[in-house]
């Protein structure tokens, strides 16, 4: 059960609202519940709109108009999430990382806290990149320089925003108990 009561739209000033159209209105698609109030993480963002509006811009870019290629960005949004227990995020990307050619296997040993057996080198790179990262809060030279090698300069730089835009959400949906409890399974 969530620590905030959802703020339905008729009761939304007038800087919410301008938050809400552009949570609803963009390319995320059906965030609203059944009264039309935001769900997951949007709905916090309307009690700061001055940093809910920028921060679900910078969430549409890094998720839908950013240059990583989808599995990689999946891939880290699940690593992320399970960093998290974050049952919310979780079941929201799983399916999108499945869609993007993670196998379902992977899925699983990644939500049990174990290494995936990815076939994919590039993924393998990308998971135990943002593991080490997430478990030291740097990256090693030498993970660096293969994380460059493979997405550039600019794509490292968006990789590690996409596990900080992800690890706040994750940190706001915990701290405010929104979504489902996390298990291992």
């Amino acid at each position: 059960m969530s620590r905030l009561r959802p703020i339905p739209p008729q009761e939304l000033d007038a800087r919410q609202q301008q938050v809400y159209d552009a949570i609803t209105t963009g390319p995320r698609g059906l965030v609203v519940d059944d009264v039309g109030a935001l769900r997951g993480p949007f709905d916090p963002m309307l009690r700061l709109p001055a940093v809910g509006l920028p921060l679900q811009e910078v969430g549409a870019q890094l998720r839908f108009f950013g240059d990583l290629p989808d599995d990689i960005r999946e891939l880290t949004v699940l690593v992320v999430a399970r960093e998290w227990r974050c049952a919310l995020e979780w079941r929201v990307h799983a399916g999108f990382a499945v869609a993007q050619g993670i196998p379902e296997a992977a899925v699983a040993a990644i939500r049990r806290g174990e290494r995936p057996d990815l076939a994919d080198p590039r993924l393998t790179l990308v998971h135990d990149a943002v593991r080490e990262f997430l478990d030291s809060k740097r990256l090693a030279e030498s993970t660096y320089d293969a994380l460059r090698a493979l997405l550039g300069e600019t794509g490292v730089v968006e990789l590690i925003l996409v596990v900080g835009y992800y690890a706040m959400l994750g940190g706001l949906l915990g701290g405010l108990e929104i979504g489902a409890d996390w298990t291992d399974q």
